[in-house]
C-alpha cells in the first residue's frame, strides 16, 4: 500500500495508508482557468471521508473566465470565493 496524504478537520495534514483522491473545481473549462475548490477523499475502514475547501482567486485572475455554465455544474457563486482562503493557505 502507498502512503496517501489528506487534510484533517482542523486543516492539518494527515498521512493515510491507501489511496487518496483529489478533485479540483474551476470557474470554466478554458485552458487558463484557475482552481476555486479542492476536495480530497479516502477510506477509513469502510467509511468514506471527504474534505473540501474553497479557494479565493488571486487578484490577477481574469474575471471574464467565470462561466455561468460551469457555475450551474459546481454550484459555487463568485461571491462565496471572496471570503474563502487563499490558495497558498489551502495548500499548507
Amino acid at each position: 500500500m502507498g502512503l496517501g496524504v489528506g487534510l484533517g478537520g482542523n486543516g492539518k495534514t494527515l498521512r493515510k495508508k491507501g489511496s487518496v483522491f483529489i478533485d479540483f473545481k474551476a470557474p470554466s473549462l478554458r485552458s487558463k482557468s484557475w482552481p476555486i475548490e479542492v476536495g480530497i477523499s479516502w477510506l477509513d475502514g469502510k467509511r468514506m471521508i471527504v474534505e473540501s475547501k474553497l479557494i479565493r482567486p488571486l487578484p490577477e485572475r481574469v474575471e471574464n473566465d467565470w462561466s455561468l455554465e460551469s457555475k450551474e455544474v459546481h454550484g459555487i457563486s463568485r461571491a462565496e470565493l471572496d471570503s474563502a482562503e487563499r490558495a497558498y493557505d489551502v495548500s499548507d
